[in-house]
């Protein structure tokens, strides 16, 4: 994470879809993931009440399951490092 930014990149995943833009939005996105390490994707075509739903899961998550629960999927070594993290 070299670069410094001041603000979250936004990319358009429908830029994605077009072969026009589609390789300037792989630039941006290469660009967005080398410099800063993370983006938000607009434009995703998904529905916003699925959107609200897995938003609505994630916050459960994190507020109300117990600790012990998280723990059982917490990354310890693992090579994908997919799971919870302190």
């Amino acid at each position: 994470m070299a670069a410094n930014f001041n603000a979250i990149p936004t990319l358009p995943l429908a830029q994605a879809r077009d072969p026009k833009t589609k390789s300037a939005f792989l630039d941006d996105l290469r660009s967005a993931l080398l410099n800063v390490g993370f983006l938000y994707l607009s434009e995703t075509g998904l529905d916003e009440e699925l959107v609200e739903r897995v938003c609505a899961e994630t916050r459960r998550f994190f507020e109300e399951l117990p600790e012990d629960e998280k723990l059982k999927i917490e990354m310890k070594n693992e090579k994908s490092f997919l799971g919870y993290s302190r």
